[in-house]
């Protein structure tokens, strides 16, 4: 059996102003929008592969919200006990390549493989 996902908004990171446009864009309208937001943390989509979910997930912290992803079916006690199931995923531009040894790594003045300083 293959494993689902679901995709969960915990917060807004950035003003609401910019999460509202992108939303309404996306053809959620204000009463929809208001209730995620009075609802936090709450499941935005279930049973999802894991790439569905994880652009779904970018698509939202695009808008400015904070998102986590959990496999289906594991509670977050469990998850806490053992290993955290749910994670954020940062976007691209989070990331830098080091220009000496290429290594990719989230954004800092050191590389973390070879000791360059960016």
């Amino acid at each position: 059996m293959e494993k689902s996902y679901r995709v969960i908004f915990e917060e807004l990171r950035n003003g609401r102003g910019d999460f509202e446009r992108h939303i309404l864009s996306w053809g959620l309208n204000h009463e929809q929008i208001e209730s995620i937001l009075e609802k936090a943390p709450v499941v935005l989509k279930d049973g999802l592969s894991l790439k569905e979910a994880r652009k779904y997930a970018e698509a939202f912290q695009e808008a400015g919200a904070k998102i986590q992803i959990q496999e289906n079916g594991v509670l977050e006690a469990e998850a806490a006990d053992k290993q955290r199931v749910g994670f954020e995923i940062r976007p691209l531009q989070d990331f830098a390549l080091c220009p000496q040894c290429g290594h990719k790594q989230l954004k800092a003045r050191i590389c973390e493989r070879c000791g360059n300083v960016f």
